[in-house]
Parts: structure tokens; C-alpha cells; sequence
């Protein structure tokens, strides 16, 4: 492959095939997105993507031909490769119906888990709230019954 690189950093127009000048788009992408790449080179890129000019055959070309030739060892581009790679074949397993189903398990799974939270911190509430009546009671002889009575006759009279 670094024989095949070598060669190629000609005009992304001079290159061959359409998946030989993929292979170098992703390669160039790779080697930027891990820091291999030169910096100056691709700063300027980046630039020309902000600015509206971008070629992706030029700027593969440039990108990979001032790459040292140690970059296409590292084990982080074979890394990010690698993940890039697992992240294309599931994509379709991630759309349509079963992603669907997916959404709706884990609406569920979120939906249950709210209503026991919510559940749980009723009943922690309420006994918060009774414990602190029977110390009332216990410790100062105040009943809930007497404030209850005063409720019922202010609304209903007589």
C-alpha cells in the first residue's frame, strides 16, 4: 500500500479508479483525524473546507504525501480504522425497523425505570412524613385528627 501511496501524489484527477480515490479520501481523513498528518497541511485544509474551496481528491493527495512514511504504521490509525469500519457495517443495522424496535425497548426501559423512581420516592415521602407524625404525637401530644376536624368545618359547616 505505501507503494501504491507513493505513487499517487500526483493531481486527485490523475489518480485511477473511483475506489482507489475513496481509499485515499478515508486514508487522508484518518491520518488528519489521529494527528498523523502534517499540521500545517492540515490546517490549511480545514481552512478551504470553512472557506468554501474544497477538492477532496487535492486534498488527499497533499495530506498523504506529507505524511512521514512512519505514520502508516501506527497502531492509532489502525485503531481508528478499525472503528470506523465497525461503525459502517452496523449502520444499517441501526436504521429501519429493528432500530425502531431498539428506540421503543429502551422508551420502555426509560419509562419504567421513571415510574419506579417516582414509585420509590413516593413511598420514601410518606414515610418520611408519617415518622414525623407519630414523634408529634408521641413527643407532644399533637394529633393530625383535630387539624382534620377544623378542615371538614370550614368546609362544610353545621
Amino acid at each position: 500500500m505505501l507503494e501504491e501511496i507513493e505513487n499517487d501524489g500526483q493531481e486527485g484527477a490523475a489518480w485511477g479508479s473511483a475506489d482507489e480515490r475513496a481509499r485515499q479520501r478515508l486514508l487522508a481523513g484518518l491520518l488528519v483525524e489521529t494527528g498523523l498528518a502534517d499540521k500545517k497541511v492540515a490546517k490549511r485544509w480545514q481552512s478551504a473546507v470553512v472557506g468554501g474551496d474544497f477538492d477532496a481528491d487535492a486534498c488527499a493527495a497533499e495530506v498523504i504525501a506529507s505524511t512521514p512514511r512512519e505514520a502508516y504504521e501506527s497502531p492509532a490509525l489502525l485503531e481508528r480504522a478499525a472503528r470506523i469500519e465497525r461503525d459502517l457495517l452496523m449502520a444499517s443495522h441501526m436504521r429501519g425497523v429493528r432500530a425502531a424496535g431498539r428506540r421503543v425497548r429502551k422508551a420502555t426501559r426509560n419509562t419504567t425505570a421513571f415510574f419506579v423512581a417516582n414509585v420509590v420516592a413516593f413511598l420514601v415521602y410518606t414515610a418520611v412524613a408519617a415518622a414525623l407524625l407519630l414523634v408529634a404525637r408521641i413527643g407532644y401530644g399533637w394529633s393530625v385528627d383535630g387539624v382534620i376536624d377544623r378542615i371538614v368545618s370550614v368546609v362544610r359547616p353545621g
